[in-house]
């Protein structure tokens, strides 16, 4: 007879064949934990975790940040609120070397204070930005891999979809983890805007300068910004203060939303019903998936792999630091093969024991995961920022678009190593939350 945990090896490789033959990840790991539970225990006790799970999951109070956050960001991204923000921020900064670049830095970081989402960033933002780099005869690659890179900064500064998965998964503050993103965020968009600076400076072919804006005119659209203001100061300023929990923050920075739309004329209902559409499609999505991490979990509970694995950590690395390094190398390395979502459901539930084991701190952990999420959005061959870009720009090849990409992946990955070696930056701000 079979030991459980070799039944345990047996279902993980099952998985993962079943995740290289492109059947979807959900669907591959539910499968196999039920298979796995069966084997192990019998098919009732297999359909009653699988009952329980899905009742856990759905009747989960903290699960209404999902849909919520998620229809903020979808609001935002049809709401014309994006094209402000580079309006703006081309005005101020168009005239230094790679001004539209640097434009669509500044935009991103904004714009990713009202979506959480990488990928509806870089659609609104290639959009808007792209015939811009056309017009002043920029670098069309590198801009695109500019434009796709500045992108992942949405999935760093909150409202984060990721941070919010995490959240829900680890038991983690939702908005210890919020307020954790935002130095991070805010360093990776200097640096981002830096390298570009100086690239731009040494290199002109690449961005060059664009013509001088009266000043009278960049004073002239800054009310453009006020949307954006007024919906972070809402929604983060609440939330640090402790006058109202995340999830209440989605509900009512969603409201702000329709309520400037219909403000500045804006609100459609054409719009508003895309927005509750793509919102419940991913809702289903990401129930899906934790429905499916959990039950991979008590799977690992009942064959005994967890503890098994938390016994190899503590064997193997000696500090949470190296741990982290290592961790490192298999995210990059995950990030070439799998999406995001992927990379989030198939390792959680074999990191967080170890994480828990070795004392990492449950909210720097939350956004080295971040960040290494962030780096498979760029990295080929799976990079889907790099593949929504292309979409923008059809007649740009991908991996021109990936060339662009590279700079910024190392300065990613520069970051991370500073938040291992320093994770007080990721502390300061949620230690000075109200408790």
């Amino acid at each position: 007879m079979i030991d459980p945990f070799s039944i345990g090896l047996m279902i993980i490789v099952f998985m993962l064949i079943a995740v290289i033959m492109s059947i979807p990840i959900p669907i591959a790991v539910i499968s196999a934990s039920v298979v796995g539970l069966t084997l192990i225990e019998g098919f009732d006790f297999a359909g009653a975790q699988m009952y329980m799970v899905i009742w856990e999951v759905g009747s989960s109070y903290l699960i209404l940040n999902l849909p919520l956050f998620l229809f903020m960001g979808q609001l935002a991204y049809r709401s014309g609120i994006a094209a402000d923000l580079f309006n703006v921020m081309y005005h101020w900064l168009g005239r230094f070397p790679g001004g539209v670049n640097l434009a669509t830095v500044y935009t991103a970081t904004g714009f990713g204070a009202l979506t959480g989402s990488s990928l509806a960033t870089v659609s609104t933002i290639g959009q808007v930005a792209m015939p811009e780099v056309k017009r002043y005869n920029y670098n069309e690659g590198f801009s695109a891999g500019c434009i796709a890179s500045a992108s992942v900064i949405a999935i760093l500064i909150p409202p984060s979809l990721p941070m919010v998965i995490y959240g829900l998964w680890s038991e983690t503050s939702i908005g210890s983890l919020f307020m954790a993103g935002i130095i991070p965020g805010l360093i990776l968009s200097i640096a981002f805007s830096v390298y570009i600076a100086i690239r731009c400076w040494i290199q002109p072919t690449l961005g060059p300068p664009a013509p001088p804006i009266p000043f009278r005119e960049k004073i002239r659209v800054l009310p453009k910004l006020i949307p954006t203001l007024c919906i972070i100061g809402i929604v983060f300023g609440g939330i640090y203060a402790g006058l109202f929990s995340p999830t209440e923050a989605s509900v009512i920075g969603s409201s702000s939303l329709l309520l400037l739309a219909l403000i500045m004329g804006r609100l459609r209902w054409a719009w508003v019903s895309e927005s509750l559409l793509e919102t419940s499609r991913l809702s289903l999505s990401i129930f899906m998936i934790f429905v499916g991490g959990v039950l991979l979990s008590r799977f690992l509970v009942q064959v005994e792999f967890t503890e098994a694995l938390v016994d190899i950590v503590n064997h193997l690395f000696t500090s949470p630091t190296t741990f982290l390094l290592a961790l490192m190398v298999v995210y990059i390395f995950l990030g070439a093969i799998l999406d995001s979502y992927g990379m989030i459901v198939l390792t959680l539930p074999f990191v967080l024991p170890s994480v828990q084991s070795l004392g990492i701190d449950m909210i720097t952990f939350g956004i080295f995961l971040t960040l290494m999420i962030e780096i498979s959005l760029i990295t080929p061959p799976i990079g889907l920022n790099a593949f929504m870009m292309q979409k923008i720009t059809p007649n740009l090849p991908l991996w021109s678009i990936f060339e662009g990409c590279i700079p910024f992946v190392i300065i990613s990955i520069i970051t991370v190593l500073f938040i291992v070696a320093f994770p007080e930056v990721v502390l300061f701000l949620p230690n000075l939350m109200p408790s």
